[in-house]
């Protein structure tokens, strides 16, 4: 597991939870495209699949991290979709830039135009229902809500 950060990694908390330097890598500049397609192929050229998930998506929790390895096991990517229309969570065993190029990041058609190029590409690709993310005050309200003792 790597964590991408920018701009750089000093952050104590980075260090804190990252302690091997290793574990931790410096996102590139651009978009959030070209830094997911450069995470991406740097992380495919040392291992048969990647995971990209945002610190945005609490409901990813290790269950979808699992279901995400072993739809990757028989398919080219998996996609987890956000409620908003992005996505929370892409597993893929290939890097392609044309995945990431010219998107509407933060838009509502994101995981639709991720999911008509896996389709172009010729891929296959495992799909889940729809989780949440944090983006707004409402999903943040939600999240402190899931985080709330119950009784």
């Amino acid at each position: 597991m790597r964590l991408w950060c920018a701009p750089n990694d000093d952050d104590p908390l980075f260090q804190q939870l990252f302690t091997d330097q290793q574990s931790r890598a410096i996102q590139c500049a651009g978009d959030l495209g070209a830094r997911l397609a450069h995470a991406a192929r740097q992380e495919l050229a040392e291992a048969d699949a990647v995971l990209l998930l945002g610190a945005d998506a609490p409901a990813v929790d290790p269950s979808w991290l699992a279901w995400a390895v072993e739809m990757l096991a028989r398919r080219d990517a998996a996609l987890i979709p956000a409620e908003d229309g992005g996505y929370t969570l892409l597993g893929l065993k290939r890097a392609e830039a044309a995945l990431f190029t010219d998107m509407e990041w933060g838009g509502d058609q994101v995981a639709a135009q991720t999911r008509a190029r896996i389709q172009a590409l010729g891929w296959s690709w495992a799909e889940s229902a729809p989780l949440w993310d944090v983006d707004t005050p409402d999903d943040w309200a939600r999240f402190c809500a899931s985080r709330a003792p119950h009784g």
